[in-house]
């Protein structure tokens, strides 16, 4: 009772709430908000290194001139500008964005151009920012077995592969990236595709194309992405991938024979026919440790399979929701998602209650990319046919497998399906039953006379007290108990607003707390999983560097600190995979301190 007199002025006051909040937060007309920011990418490199420079203005006007200063520290070149006009409930608002081209003068802190731009509502400008210029790189090099006469170099192209992560446990998925670097022109590529020694083998991609700019060079990269299963524990080695590439490049001519008709070079001239020629590439060796899996607890056993998932894992069952006739058929799907191997995985065990008969159907495997790591599908089918009417309850399925994370085995499960069927039951269903009914009938006595059936009897009426919320409800008006209502979820949420505050304090300071004690690039990429799986679900403390920067950029593009965190991750690889000097520890530190500070404050 007390329910049903209080939910219409509830449902009033929190629409009249909405609309006041839609109201407030959304501007006068004539006076919508603008803005005007620039970034650079990368925050930090050396004089050999480009810098892009992008000044992005949103806001009502349709058309805008940047005026940027002329900066003693960097040469300025404007790339193009790129315009997107979208209207929205009747107001046109404008995203303009202008790339420019920085190359250092010098070494030291610099400085980028101040930017400004005049509107119809007063001058925007945007700050210069401080970009680290240190000395001359030099560009990676690599193994690539060609000759002085082949006019390639280890700088020029090379074959290179990385893995991640190098201590693994049995089964759990590595993520090994292949990738050719190349500054020569080239006519193809080919990399065998040769199962690793000790490792089960998934292709995630094969031709991720890319440009980088690594120590002021210019590389056009393919990269091909393996998902690798350590099949026994030990120490492990990723053996060398080897390759062939085909560089493309023209005979030179003699000028003695060059109006002779019937030599190279009269030929040459005419139909500048090029050489192809096969330049053998071969990658680094990875080592790699494997740890034993622990033993499964008692309780799991009855779960497990010959060789068990290592990675995360979820079930589901899948069943049409109609309910259905004696004697018709069912489908029935249960699905397995892992980042493990899922090969080892035959069938999914699942029981048939009484009056119903399952059969097994064939699996079908599946793969995609989720965050840069292979996720495997498998989905088993099964035919339900019900012999009998009624409502069956059909067990849920359940698989184990070991999380990495946390080193330990969890147990992926479905709920309970419920079969309703109807119709009358199948022949050999219940003959049981029917022979309970043929006794009955050939033993009851005969010649009976019928009586009528008795007469129904009303229940006997009784006295209930009210209880506590009726009485209240009688006593208490609609208006006092909304103005009670309403102050208990003011309290309620000026306490949560203020242990959120609390919480983002407290956890900024653990974070730098935790930055400051770091001394190499492994505890700082080790910090740096640990921080970002804190904020993002889909990150543990095993994810690739890749897997990091597709969850980062995934975030909104309006954040700050998004291009710094990227441009500090690339660094990172390019520092443990890179040729060329070290780069301070404290550079990174001072990096991403910052972007650590703000976004736990945040």
């Amino acid at each position: 009772m007390f329910r049903s007199i209080i939910r219409p002025p509830l449902l009033s006051l929190t629409t009249l709430l909405v609309a006041l909040a839609i109201a407030l937060s959304t501007p006068a007309c004539g006076q919508q908000p603008q803005s005007l920011r620039s970034e650079v990418s990368p925050t930090a490199g050396s004089v050999d290194d480009l810098f892009i420079f992008t000044v992005s203005y949103e806001g009502s006007e349709q058309r805008i001139t940047p005026q940027v200063q002329t900066s003693s520290d960097f040469t300025l070149q404007l790339l193009g500008p790129k315009t997107s006009i979208t209207i929205l409930n009747g107001v046109i608002r404008s995203q303009q964005s202008f790339v420019y081209q920085l190359i250092p003068k010098r070494e030291g802190s610099l400085k980028t151009p101040e930017v400004q731009v005049a509107t119809a509502q007063g001058t925007l400008s945007a700050p210069p920012i401080v970009v680290t210029i240190s000395a001359k790189g030099t560009a990676p090099g690599g193994t690539n077995g060609s000759s002085p006469t082949d006019q390639t170099s280890g700088d020029d192209l090379f074959l290179s592969q990385s893995a991640t992560p190098k201590e693994v446990f049995l089964g759990q998925q590595i993520v090994n990236v292949i990738g050719v670097y190349s500054r020569l022109n080239l006519q193809g590529v080919t990399v065998d595709d040769e199962v690793a020694d000790g490792f089960w083998q998934e292709v995630i991609s094969d031709n991720n194309s890319s440009q980088k700019h690594i120590r002021g060079k210019d590389y056009a990269v393919l990269e091909l992405a393996r998902a690798l299963f350590p099949l026994r524990t030990g120490d492990l080695r990723i053996s060398p991938r080897k390759g062939t590439a085909k560089t493309v490049t023209t005979r030179s001519i003699n000028p003695g024979n060059f109006f002779d008709p019937f030599g190279d070079g009269f030929f040459d001239s005419i139909f500048q026919q090029p050489i192809i020629k096969d330049v053998p590439l071969s990658s680094n060796a990875i080592p790699i440790k494997v740890k034993p899996l622990p033993p499964i607890p008692p309780e799991l056993v009855k779960f497990s399979t010959s060789l068990t998932l290592v990675g995360g894992t979820s079930i589901t069952m899948d069943a049409p929701a109609a309910v259905m006739k004696t004697g018709d058929t069912k489908a029935i799907s249960i699905t397995v998602r892992t980042e493990g191997n899922i090969n080892p995985i035959k069938s999914i065990p699942l029981t048939a209650p009484p009056g119903m008969k399952i059969y097994d159907g064939q699996a079908q495997t599946t793969h995609r990319i989720s965050n840069g790591r292979l996720l495997s599908e498998r989905t088993f089918r099964y035919s339900l046919v019900a012999l009998q009417p009624g409502s069956a309850q059909i067990p849920g399925a359940s698989v184990v497998f070991f999380d990495p994370a946390s080193e330990d085995y969890r147990l992926a499960t479905t709920a309970d399906l419920t079969i309703l069927v109807s119709g009358p039951p199948q022949a050999g269903s219940m003959n049981s039953d029917r022979s309970a009914t043929n006794v009955t009938q050939d033993t009851a006595p005969h010649n009976l006379i019928p009586t009528l059936p008795p007469l129904p009897v009303a229940p006997v009426l009784s006295y209930r007290d009210k209880t506590l919320i009726e009485s209240v409800s009688e006593r208490v008006s609609p208006q006092l108990s909304l103005l009670i209502l309403a102050a208990v979820i003011a309290l309620v949420s000026l306490s949560t607003f203020y242990r959120n505050v609390r919480s983002r304090s407290v956890s900024a300071a653990n974070s730098l707390g935790q930055l400051a004690a770091i001394r190499d690039i492994g505890a700082l990429e080790n910090f740096l999983r640990s921080w970002l799986a804190s904020r993002f679900s889909s990150i543990t403390n095993t994810s690739s560097l890749d897997e990091l920067r597709a969850v980062i950029r995934s975030c909104d593009a309006q954040r700050g600190h998004v291009v710094d965190l990227l441009s500090l991750i690339d660094d990172l690889e390019l520092e443990r995979y890179g040729h060329g000097e070290p780069t301070p520890m404290s550079a990174f530190l001072e990096r991403l301190r910052p972007i650590v500070k703000d976004w736990d404050r945040t």
